[in-house]
């Protein structure tokens, strides 16, 4: 029966020292902010995108497509391993948007192409 109770006491510290451990790691975990937007995040495409092509020709990474909204365009590329490759901000001027970046010296992988366009955002996987 000594041997019961005390197995039980036991039983009860460890439960007591998990509980108080959690609640530590709660409430360090709840101290971290949020992350805006992982950089490997792939979501749908926005309606309002028309006929968008990301592709490769050559050396050349070729993005296109249609919007009704004139004003600025971010293009972000994004390696596998999430670091920033191309960040470019260029002025729409009509219906129709045209980029063209060379990336020869880039090795042959998977990487994101992210578009940010009057609060809209499309986010892509391209194949070099």
């Amino acid at each position: 029966m000594k041997t019961l109770l005390k197995r039980f006491k036991i039983y009860l510290m460890m439960t007591g020292i998990m509980l108080c451990g959690f609640t530590i790691m709660a409430q360090a975990l709840s101290n971290v902010p949020p992350e805006e937007d992982p950089p490997l995040a792939v979501e749908k495409i926005d309606a309002n995108f028309d006929e968008l092509k990301i592709y490769t020709v050559g050396s050349d990474l070729k993005i296109s497509y249609e919007y009704p909204e004139m004003g600025n365009v971010r293009i972000q590329l994004f390696d596998i391993a999430g670091r920033e490759i191309i960040n470019v901000r260029k002025q729409k001027t009509s219906t129709k948007f045209e980029f063209k970046h060379e990336v020869k010296s880039l090795p042959s992988s998977i990487y994101i192409v992210r578009i940010f366009q009057d609060n809209k955002k499309i986010t892509r996987k391209l194949y070099i």
